[in-house]
């Protein structure tokens, strides 16, 4: 990268008949600094990527954990590419055909939707334009429904 944008510069001087060893060694500083702010940035993005990373495994070391009677937590997951965040969930008690879908997406609209909406954490995520996803599956582990919340649903 260095060299290339050495040889860069000091052709465009030669052109413009200034000093090609000038040229080079500008175009070297400049390669310099742009790979160096480069390689620093893609060390900031890894290293936020890894500690994203790291706060989902260890948020799935306590689980899965119950969070009501009838539903539990079983995972959370993250891909950071897509910027989706998901929860997993289980109905333990039920198996799909005994759910009633329209009910489920009533409370997630009236109460799962709202709170995720006022959580300071997932504010951030929001803003970074991430996806939040609720998957529900049944006590057989069979998709039920699945929701998603963005950023633009939170003030609906």
């Amino acid at each position: 990268m260095i060299l290339w944008t050495g040889l860069l510069f000091l052709s465009v001087w030669s052109l413009n008949g200034k000093k090609k060893l000038v040229g080079f060694i500008v175009g070297a500083v400049v390669g310099l600094l742009v790979n160096f702010s480069v390689g620093v940035f893609a060390g900031y993005n890894n290293a936020k990527f890894d500690s994203i990373a790291e706060a989902v495994e260890a948020s799935n070391a306590n689980l899965p954990r119950m969070i009501d009677d009838e539903t539990r937590l079983d995972s959370v997951a993250i891909d950071q590419t897509a910027k989706q965040y998901y929860f997993r969930m289980s109905l333990v008690d039920f198996e799909k055909q005994e759910i009633d879908l329209e009910f489920l997406e009533e409370n997630f609209v009236e109460f799962t939707k709202p709170s995720t909406c006022e959580i300071t954490e997932f504010q951030v995520f929001f803003s970074e334009g991430y996806t939040i996803n609720y998957v529900y599956s049944d006590k057989t582990a069979q998709l039920v429904s699945s929701f998603s919340i963005q950023a633009g649903d939170c003030g609906e």
